[in-house]
């Protein structure tokens, strides 16, 4: 006759205690995801309302405000495309991991020309005009690191079938300002 083990009753304690840590991690994951993926629209929506670009010169000068919802905003995405391909990656889903890594990567670059682009209403025109045009380069090239993205996005299977094809239309925008 097999004896039971000594501590069964702890080890299933533990195994009870480790299913209940896994479901909290997994339910503050889909809350970190859903924020990094929500909140950038709420951090633009306050940076509109509440410190608006003045368009009354020949280029929009963006108030302090403004800068910093942006720039929020857009940390706050890369924040849900790295958490969402970490999970991606976890549940062995390579194709759309990859995706959403690259679209992290693709904003991280448009991050960069936020300094440049955005910083400049002390500067002569043609400064601006210089600097601007220097931002738009970078920007482009973020841009066409967004394509791929999201075509390696639209093979998650999980996604229904139409939000997958809406991946793919959202990707002609850019593919288009790319090559123009």
């Amino acid at each position: 006759m097999k004896q039971a083990p000594r501590y069964a009753c702890a080890d299933n304690a533990n195994k009870e205690h480790m299913t209940e840590v896994t479901r909290k991690h997994k339910r503050h994951l889909a809350a970190m995801i859903a924020f990094g993926f929500i909140s950038p629209f709420i951090f633009l929506t306050i940076g509109f309302l509440f410190f608006p670009p003045d368009m009354s010169g020949e280029m929009p000068v963006y108030s302090d405000g403004m800068i910093y919802m942006n720039e929020i905003a857009v940390a706050a995405f890369i924040f849900g495309c790295a958490l969402m391909g970490i999970k991606l990656a976890d549940d062995r889903k390579v194709m759309p991991a990859a995706g959403f890594t690259m679209m992290a990567i693709a904003q991280g670059v448009a991050y960069t020309t936020m300094f440049e682009a955005f910083g400049m209403d002390h500067k002569e025109f043609a400064d601006v005009m210089e600097m601007r045009t220097k931002a738009s380069n970078i920007q482009i090239g973020g841009a066409i690191l967004f394509i791929p993205g999201l075509f390696l996005i639209t093979t998650y299977s999980e996604f229904q079938k139409w939000l997958n094809w809406a991946g793919i239309i959202i990707a002609v925008p850019f593919i288009t300002t790319s090559i123009a």
